[in-house]
């Protein structure tokens, strides 16, 4: 890199940033009724704003100072970027808050709605968003009593998965219509944007190279199960109306059983078994997508007839919730990370599995907790629920290789790992946001076109 080229990307990371996030507010909040003098000012603002909190960002993550000379190419651009996000969030609570007070002309006058599912998945993907971090990532030996935080955090990513899956069902359950074909398209078309952009950006940034194996992956994400979920999901749907049917065949007694037998077969016998191999997810042709089709069961018969004779109380099932969470911290102090002995080879970190049966306990009981309580609804935690399916596609498998080079452990010392932790998680959320926002309003065109199209299609039926 040149002298000239350093000079420009030097002036470039504090500028850039300032610069889009100051056209966004006059030209998006502002709508250009902005005076010539205010605009010069709040673009200052803007210049010295954004930049502190940039450098803060690098600061708690151990850059301690601006050093251009040994600045690479990938950390100005990370730079810019974090400066990009950061600046965001103001803007966009603002834009809601003045979106907050318009109605929606779909609702019925003095109908109340209430957040608590929404904000139930918005926790959900946090728990998902930082296991994400933490697996597969530190090396654990040299992290000392951190060690036990990154084992506790382990637990968050299938509690997650298990909560955010009884969310789909407890709301699927009463569909009687098949599937919409248009759902279903429109479902394709955000998985394969997240593939093909997560692909070219990590193309870009060297993490991988481009062939055929990945150009097939690309093309066909559901079929290569780029995001397990997302595949096991995307089949769930198509099941849903046939087991809803089923479901609705079935009297109470009967369903109580199905439920009892699947959890037994599922969860149970493999939790007592699985010790002898430190796994739960190797019996009865277990996969993930059957996992799902139980929870979804499950929550099913929370829908329709609860879960016990007599509804318990918010406080009940939060003790039930922390005493499991004690039991699991229990294990992972006490019990050894190699297992228990040869023959018993449970590790600590044992119940992380979804199927284990304090990993059932918790997810259910969590579910319930939310269940319970009203939670008056709120703009910005609905729209943010409404993005999570999009977060999973922007931070996991295919795209998590991204994050992982942009927050590698040669940044900090074993003692910031909590403070890296909390800054990825945040620039995660934002950044996936954003990108996921931005996908909404370019997705609309093409959910025009095809409504135009079925509407021709019924036309000459």
């Amino acid at each position: 890199m040149g002298r000239i080229d350093k000079i420009i990307w030097n002036m470039s990371m504090f500028l850039i940033s300032p610069l889009i996030v100051w056209m966004i507010h006059i030209y998006w909040i502002q709508c250009g009724n902005v005076s010539k003098y205010k605009k010069y000012v709040t673009f200052l603002i803007y210049l010295v704003l954004v930049n502190i909190c940039t450098f803060s960002l690098s600061y708690a993550r151990c850059i301690k100072s601006f050093h251009f000379e040994e600045m690479t190419l990938s950390y100005r651009v990370k730079y810019i970027g974090f400066g990009c996000i950061l600046g965001l969030i103001p803007l966009a609570a603002a834009k809601f808050n003045r979106n907050k007070t318009k109605q929606s002309s779909s609702r019925l006058a003095g109908e109340v709605r209430y957040g608590n599912f929404d904000l139930l998945k918005i926790i959900a993907m946090g728990m998902v968003i930082l296991f994400h971090y933490a697996y597969g990532k530190w090396d654990y030996s040299s992290m000392g009593s951190y060690k036990l935080v990154m084992d506790t955090v382990w637990m968050f990513g299938e509690l997650g998965v298990n909560v955010f899956a009884m969310v789909s069902g407890y709301f699927m359950i009463t569909q009687e219509r098949p599937f919409k074909a248009k759902k279903i398209f429109l479902m394709w078309i955000q998985v394969l944007f997240y593939s093909v952009f997560s692909t070219i950006i990590a193309s870009r940034m060297g993490i991988w190279k481009i062939n055929q194996e990945k150009i097939l992956q690309t093309a066909f994400p559901i079929m290569h199960k780029v995001w397990w979920y997302a595949s096991a999901y995307f089949a769930l749907y198509f099941l849903a109306p046939y087991i809803n049917k089923g479901i609705r065949a079935l009297r109470k007694k009967e369903y109580s059983r199905l439920i009892i037998f699947l959890l037994l077969a599922f969860s149970v016998l493999p939790t007592i078994v699985g010790i002898f191999c430190n796994n739960t997810e190797v019996f009865f042709h277990y996969n993930r997508l059957i996992w799902l089709i139980i929870l979804y069961c499950v929550a099913g018969y929370i829908r329709i007839y609860g879960i016990c004779k007599e509804k318990w109380t918010v406080l009940q099932w939060t003790v039930i919730h922390i005493c499991t969470w004690i039991l699991i911290l229990l294990f992972i102090v006490f019990v050894p990370e190699d297992g228990i002995s040869k023959q018993v080879k449970m590790d600590n970190t044992y119940f992380w599995h979804p199927n284990s049966i304090l990993m059932v306990v918790l997810s259910v009981s969590l579910f319930m907790i939310f269940n319970n309580i009203k939670i008056k609804q709120n703009r910005v935690v609905s729209y943010i629920a409404s993005c999570t399916f999009g977060i999973y596609l922007g931070h996991s498998d295919r795209s998590l290789g991204i994050w992982n080079a942009i927050f590698h452990k040669e940044l900090v010392g074993t003692e910031a790992v909590l403070i890296d932790m909390m800054c990825a998680f945040v620039c995660i959320v934002m950044a996936t946001v954003l990108i996921e926002s931005i996908r909404k309003q370019a997705e609309k065109p093409i959910a025009h076109i095809y409504d135009r199209i079925e509407r021709r299609i019924q036309h000459f039926r």
